[in-house]
């Protein structure tokens, strides 16, 4: 499972790598797709990317609650 923090890491460097300083334009826009099972095992130390937790940037977004849209698929 990925932290949130790591999320955060991720959308800083696309946007170093794009040459942006705007931290508004999450992951400079570029489509991300994720892929999980959320009855796996949380991140170590530290917070499960969707739940509500310490923000690590006091003007950062809630990159999942905002930005993901969560499909469940219900039949195998």
């Amino acid at each position: 499972m990925v932290s949130y923090l790591t999320m955060s890491f991720i959308h800083k460097r696309l946007s170093e790598i794009k040459g942006t300083d705007d931290s508004e334009v999450l992951f400079v826009r570029l489509n991300v797709i994720t892929v999980g099972d959320f009855f796996q095992l949380p991140p170590v130390r530290d917070n499960i990317v969707f739940q509500d937790g310490r923000c690590y940037n006091p003007g950062s977004t809630h990159l999942w609650r905002n930005e993901f849209k969560l499909i469940e698929l219900t039949q195998i």
